[in-house]
């Protein structure tokens, strides 16, 4: 990996760090291996389907906002349009958990002084309003599990308020990436924000709008390629490649572009799962970041007195 990669980009690693992480699987396995070497963090974990830059945007549109109507009447208003089957009982719940949810994330950001940031996927729900189309706030309408048919039938009901599935386009994706940076900013000036890219494959496009009617393998390619593109617009864009404190970690590289050519199952060694990254590749990429930190290689000197 340090053959390949530019390890001066990778940001420094330290002790007395605090960290939160937002996203699927590599930001919980970061967050736990971190915890493992005694630094602090906490992460706020979602669904594969779940983690989109669009959705994720909208999640960090509540978090960042000083509105108080934003958490008093708009939230409220979008949980009863998209679960109005439930009984007010369970509305009120919700909406209580997606209330607190949202502050608690608000202060973990606002304390931590590095954020990783995992971009998953662009298969997004939208609505057709008169001269625009919107997108439908998927962490609030969907719920956290990732049981096949609870989501099935959330996609269902979610149709039935006349949203549809498609991919979001570029331009929609660099949009969204450029509002995850802009909100973050907003909540801490001086955090170091850490993107990746998500190398877990999505598992199901059934529902999805698309005229060429592409099959799973190929709308994942789609809907990497676009984020990974995206993203790197964002990050050469004019406000922030001067910027000191925001990375890429290229965690989609070394599992889907990287591990293939080694010997190692890059999927699935532990379950079986073609969408569960082997745990040899997944402790790969965090020593090889952990490793590259400055503290790190101090801290193994003096350990091993080289």
């Amino acid at each position: 990996l340090e053959s390949v990669f530019d390890t001066s980009k990778l940001p420094e690693i330290l002790k007395k760090d605090i960290f939160f992480t937002m996203g699927s699987c590599f930001a919980r396995n970061f967050s736990n291996f971190l915890n493992d070497k005694g630094i602090k963090s906490q992460n706020l974990g979602f669904a594969e389907d779940l983690n989109t830059p669009g959705s994720n945007a909208s999640f960090l549109k509540f978090v960042s906002s000083e509105s108080k109507e934003l958490l008093s009447k708009e939230l409220p208003s979008l949980i009863n349009r998209y679960w109005g089957s439930l009984d007010q009982e369970n509305i009120d719940t919700l909406i209580k958990s997606k209330t607190d949810e949202i502050l608690t994330v608000r202060k973990l950001i606002q304390s931590c002084t590095k954020i990783i940031i995992t971009l998953g996927n662009t298969i997004d729900f939208y609505k057709s309003n008169p001269g625009r189309e919107e997108i439908v706030p998927k962490f609030i309408s969907l719920s956290h599990s990732e049981d096949i048919d609870t989501r099935i039938n959330a996609a269902a009901r979610i149709k039935k308020t006349g949203a549809y599935m498609r991919m979001s386009t570029f331009s929609e994706t660099k949009e969204y990436i450029q509002n995850i940076y802009t909100f973050i900013r907003k909540l801490s000036p001086k955090v170091t924000i850490i993107f990746t890219v998500s190398p877990v494959p999505i598992d199901s496009v059934l529902g999805i709008s698309d005229p060429l009617n592409l099959n799973a393998i190929e709308i994942d390619c789609i809907s990497k390629s676009t984020i990974r593109s995206a993203l790197h617009e964002v990050m050469n864009s004019h406000e922030i490649v001067e910027e000191k404190n925001i990375f890429y970690l290229p965690s989609y590289e070394i599992v889907r572009w990287v591990a293939p050519v080694t010997d190692l199952a890059v999927f699935g060694n532990e379950d079986a799962s073609s969408r569960h990254v082997s745990n040899d590749i997944l402790n790969s990429v965090c020593e090889f970041i952990y490793n590259d930190s400055a503290e790190s290689k101090t801290m193994f000197k003096h350990k091993y007195k080289l």
